[in-house]
């Protein structure tokens, strides 16, 4: 059986969220069993030897750091923040999932049934956005994603000319 570990911190709303999805993991995963523990706990002891996976919720409160060991000792991580479009923990609380990044840096074509039933006729984005005809590039929070992955403004400007050349 595969071992993930969910690590919460002290704010109870996302505290919450973090103790449901290992919920739902031990629910409804077959082969993969979840624990989850409190930040505090890593900074106790580290990851788990026998871990074979980590999730948390947001970038602050020293979930940063859980990150980064978890991508220097090349274990699967799963990174849950708020999503860029209608963000906030609000209403419907859409939360964005990312394995072993901090943010999907690449374009995919997709269906538009997702745009089209939930977000064509109001959207609230978070931070900034570049509109492009029918593209639209929403740009990451540029410090926590800079701190997480050690990119540089140079690095956004490069995917930003290729958002918008395709």
């Amino acid at each position: 059986m595969k071992k993930i570990i969910a690590y919460k911190t002290d704010v109870e709303l996302t505290g919450n969220i973090i103790n449901h999805f290992s919920g739902s993991i031990n629910k409804y995963i077959k082969g993969w069993t979840s624990t989850c523990v409190h930040i505090d706990e890593f900074f106790k002891n580290g990851i788990p030897n026998d871990a074979n996976a980590i999730v948390t919720l947001g970038i602050l409160r020293g979930t940063g750091k859980l990150l980064k060991e978890a991508a220097r000792i090349e274990l699967d991580r799963y990174y849950i923040d708020h999503a860029y479009f209608e963000p906030g923990y609000n209403g419907k609380c859409w939360l964005r999932v990312s394995k072993n990044k901090h943010t999907i840096n690449y374009l995919k074509e997709v269906s538009g049934y997702r745009w089209d039933k939930f977000f064509s006729k109001k959207i609230t984005v978070f931070l900034v956005s570049i509109y492009f005809g029918t593209f639209v590039c929403v740009h990451p929070g540029v410090y926590t994603h800079m701190y997480y992955s050690n990119y540089s403004y140079k690095f956004f400007t490069f995917f930003y000319k290729n958002c918008i050349k395709k």
